[in-house]
C-alpha cells in the first residue's frame, strides 16, 4: 500500500481532488454528485478489479482437482484372465502400479478339484507301475528275487503286491507240482508195464520153445494131440497178454507226452497271460502319464504370468481364497513405452 500512495497515479488523483474542492459549486451540483463515501467505494471496487485483471495476466495459480477416471493405454494393452476353468486364488504376487517383466508370475490359481484329480492320477500310476513290476518278475525264473517296485511306491502297497506275487507264484507252482505228480505216476506205470513186457517176452520165448518141442513129439505121436493144443493155447494167451501190455505201454507213453505237452502249454499260457497283462498295464501307464501331463499343464496354465514388460493396472483380486471364473478380467498390463489416454 505504501508503494501505491507514493505512486504518480495516486498523487494525480489527490491533486485532482484538491482542485475539485477549490471549485465553488452550487447546492444542486453537490446534490448531483455522489457523497464522498460512495465515491470511495467506487474507487476501491475499480482498484480491486484492476488488481484482479493484472493478477490474471501475470500471476500463476496451482489448481488441484479430484475426479473419478481411468488411465488406459492407447493400444496393445494386455488383459490377464484365466483360461477355461474356475479356480481359487492361492497367491497374488503383484499390486496395482507395480512394474513387471515378461514371464513374471502374477497370480497363482488352484483349479477347483485339481488336487483330487492329482491324487487320483498319482494313485493309479503307482498301482499300475507296481502291477507292471509284479508281472515283469513273474516272467523271470526267480520272481521274488527279481521283483523291483518303483522307488516312489508306498511301503504298504509294495507289501501288498509282494504278497499277491507270492500267492500267484504258489498257485502256479501248485499246478506245476500236480502235473509233475501225474507225470511221475505215468512214468512209474510205464516202467512197471515195461518190466511186465520184458517178463512176458521171456515167458513167451519159453512157451514157444516148449511148443516146438511138443510139435516135434506130436509128429512122432509120442504125446497126445490134446497136450499140443493146450500148449498152443498157452502160447496164444501169452502172446495176447504181450500185445495187451504193449498197448498199455503205448497208452502210457501217449499220456506221458500229453502230460509234458500240458505242462509246456500251461507255462506258455501263463507267460502269454503275463505278457498280455503287462502290455495292458504299460498301455494304461502311458495313458495315465499323458493324463498326468495334461493335469500339470492345467496347473501351469493357472499360474498367470505377465505377457509383456509393463505396469499392472486395474487389479481386480485382492483376497486369497477367492474364486475366479473363466475369462474373468483380473488385471491389465500396460506395456512399456506406450502412450496413455486419460
Amino acid at each position: 500500500m505504501k508503494f501505491f500512495y507514493k505512486s504518480r497515479f495516486y498523487q494525480r488523483i489527490v491533486q485532482w481532488r484538491v482542485k475539485q474542492q477549490q471549485v465553488a459549486r452550487s447546492r444542486d451540483e453537490y446534490d448531483f454528485f455522489a457523497c464522498s463515501w460512495a465515491r470511495r467505494t467506487a474507487w476501491c471496487i475499480s482498484l480491486f478489479l484492476l488488481l484482479v485483471l493484472g493478477w490474471s495476466i501475470i500471476g500463476k495459480l496451482d489448481i488441484h482437482a479430484t475426479a473419478l477416471g481411468r488411465v488406459i493405454v492407447s493400444d496393445h494393452s494386455k488383459l490377464v484372465q484365466p483360461l477355461v476353468e474356475q479356480g481359487v486364488v492361492v497367491a497374488i504376487n503383484v499390486r496395482d502400479g507395480e512394474h513387471v517383466r515378461a514371464g513374471q508370475s502374477l497370480i497363482e490359481l488352484n483349479p477347483v478339484g485339481i488336487d483330487a484329480e492329482v491324487r487320483n492320477i498319482n494313485q493309479q500310476l503307482m498301482h499300475r507301475r507296481l502291477e507292471k513290476a509284479r508281472l515283469t518278475a513273474l516272467l523271470t525264473d526267480d520272481p521274488l528275487a527279481n521283483f523291483t517296485p518303483p522307488a516312489e511306491s508306498e511301503p504298504h502297497l509294495i507289501e501288498t503286491r509282494r504278497a499277491l506275487l507270492q500267492r500267484e507264484l504258489d498257485e502256479r507252482n501248485a499246478e506245476l507240482k500236480r502235473q509233475d505228480v501225474e507225470l511221475a505216476v505215468n512214468q512209474t506205470n510205464y516202467q512197471a508195464v515195461e518190466q511186465k513186457i520184458s517178463s512176458q517176452k521171456r515167458l513167451l520165448e519159453n512157451i514157444e520153445k516148449r511148443l516146438e518141442a511138443r510139435r516135434s513129439l506130436a509128429k512122432t505121436q509120442s504125446i497126445a494131440k490134446m497136450e499140443l493144443l493146450e500148449q498152443e493155447k498157452e502160447w496164444l494167451n501169452a502172446k495176447a497178454e504181450l500185445s495187451s501190455l504193449n498197448g498199455q505201454q503205448s497208452i502210457l507213453l501217449s499220456q506221458q507226452q500229453s502230460y509234458i505237452q500240458g505242462k509246456q502249454r500251461f507255462l506258455a499260457e501263463k507267460r502269454r497271460d503275463y505278457r498280455e497283462r503287462l502290455n495292458k498295464a504299460s498301455e494304461v501307464i502311458s495313458q495315465l502319464t499323458q493324463e498326468q501331463i495334461k493335469i500339470v499343464e492345467r496347473q501351469n496354465l493357472q499360474k498367470l504370468r505377465a505377457p509383456v514388460d509393463g505396469v499392472v493396472q486395474q487389479l481386480a483380486v485382492h483376497t486369497l481364497g477367492g474364486v475366479v471364473t473363466p475369462a474373468q478380467q483380473l488385471m491389465v498390463i500396460v506395456p512399456e513405452n506406450k502412450e496413455l489416454d486419460y
